[in-house]
């Protein structure tokens, strides 16, 4: 050990992050040090070699710093630093309980039902607050963090399992599948070796949090141990599951966001052409199917299923765009009395697939605000109009304004009443989510219009 005794108490100093502490502490240990060396000296070594024995004997002072500071109290940042990440953790134990009640979370480690990819996300909060709780417990020499930690841990291991999964389709360059598996009945049968590789994932991490876990305890209980070699290797671990984590979820992420600007481009196509259709034919009856059919010859067309209609109906659909995340399609049905709709059907598939960073993860029963919710300028729109619209006002702006922001549209004419009805939906992502307009039309003239909120 080459240290005098400054550069000792200078090092210990370094390793006291309460100031407060760094006189009294340093005052006992000089004493201390100087009571060693003075025993050395009478028992006939020379200074030098006495000062030296002296500094062994007191060990480390990396160690002998931290270790003499954990047995007083705590500064006011560490105080702080400790009751944050405390009521945090609370919060997210809260948060957890609640998600596995609803079978949000275990449920993909136990495959109740279809897996849930939000979970990605999940996983990479979970081990970036396991890792703050491990280092603060170091740093602090108080176990409270690391228990909160490892409680986390235990009731997230449906997102471990979920990123596993994640990884395994993710480096077997089949991210393309997990579009399929939402909709698969039998996951654990289509997917068995991603499945596995999830349950192997899981057993690793579980294996190297109890070891760190049981480590940090066995540190913080030992006054004098050297935790030195221990921070360096939670460092390794966590630092290495951190990045795995972004490094999948970054991927994943990109690639949903690939697929579904994609779609939404194809979408907005057929939005488009179903406004023009509206603005260059007014009225849409069956005798102008093929017409209609025709504008969307771009489209795969297939023979509505009879669940699907009603007893007099006969109609087609089309699926638009490739399977991504909320698979639109286009219905198209008429009547023997004339009638027709279109409808462009989205689906709400897209909240199971939110692949969002909410730290809290019950908040994933609110929607993300994404390209298919409709945007605020259209919100704006349709409210100034429903509030402003009369009678006999032209719809060209309306359809002008579905066909630029690509909004949710619906046509539909009654042969019965010779009538006309627009529907556009749109999820604001606020408390009132759902917002529902209806436009009534008679050649080409509004009559009246309503709107709902849910």
């Amino acid at each position: 050990m080459n240290y005098n005794f400054d550069d000792y108490l200078n090092v210990v100093r370094q390793n006291i992050k309460n100031k407060k502490l760094h006189a009294p502490i340093c005052d006992e240990l000089e004493s201390h040090l100087s009571d060693s060396a003075d025993f050395y000296v009478e028992i006939g070594y020379d200074e030098e070699t006495a000062n030296t024995k002296a500094l062994e004997d007191m060990g480390e002072p990396v160690s002998v710093g931290e270790s003499m500071a954990k047995l007083h109290d705590l500064s006011a940042w560490q105080k702080f630093f400790r009751v944050a990440f405390i009521f945090v953790a609370v919060l997210k134990i809260i948060d957890l309980l609640l998600l596995n009640i609803l079978g949000w979370g275990w449920s993909a480690l136990l495959l109740w039902n279809n897996l849930d990819f939000s979970l990605v996300g999940e996983f990479f909060w979970m081990i970036l607050t396991v890792f703050v709780g491990f280092r603060l417990s170091l740093s602090l020499k108080r176990k409270s963090p690391v228990i909160f930690s490892i409680i986390i841990a235990s009731l997230d291991l449906g997102s471990v399992f979920m990123f596993g999964f994640a990884t395994s389709l993710a480096a077997r360059g089949r991210l393309c599948d997990f579009f399929e598996l939402y909709y698969s009945i039998e996951v654990g049968k289509v997917m068995l070796a991603e499945v596995i590789a999830g349950y192997i994932f899981t057993a690793l991490v579980v294996a190297a949090l109890v070891v760190c876990f049981v480590r940090i305890v066995r540190i913080i209980d030992e006054p004098f141990s050297d935790s030195r070699k221990l921070k360096k290797s939670v460092n390794t671990v966590m630092i290495t599951l951190v990045s795995l984590a972004t490094l999948v979820y970054g991927a994943m992420y990109a690639y949903a966001d690939y697929r579904d600007r994609a779609q939404f481009k194809a979408y907005s196509q057929v939005v488009s052409d179903m406004s023009d259709l509206c603005l260059e034919n007014g009225k849409l009856t069956s005798d102008d199917y093929d017409t209609v059919i025709e504008k969307f010859d771009y489209l795969e067309f297939q023979k509505s299923n009879s669940e699907c209609l009603k007893d007099d109906e006969t109609g087609v659909y089309a699926l638009i765009g490739e399977e991504a995340l909320m698979n639109p399609e286009l219905r198209i049905t008429i009547r023997p009395d004339g009638s027709l709709s279109m409808e462009c059907l989205t689906g709400s598939s897209y909240n199971n697939f939110d692949l969002s960073l909410r730290y809290f993860c019950f908040g994933k029963i609110w929607s993300p605000h994404n390209r298919w919710l409709g945007s605020d300028t259209m919100v704006t729109y349709l409210m100034d109009f429903t509030d402003n619209a009369q009678q006999g006002d032209s719809v060209d702006e309306y359809l002008e304004m579905v066909k630029t922001t690509s909004s949710d549209f619906k046509y539909y004419y009654d042969a019965q009443t010779g009538k006309e009805k627009y529907a556009t939906e749109l999820d604001t992502s606020d408390f009132f989510s759902q917002w529902y307009y209806y436009i009534y039309v008679n050649d080409g003239k509004l009559e009246y219009c309503e709107d709902m909120i849910d």
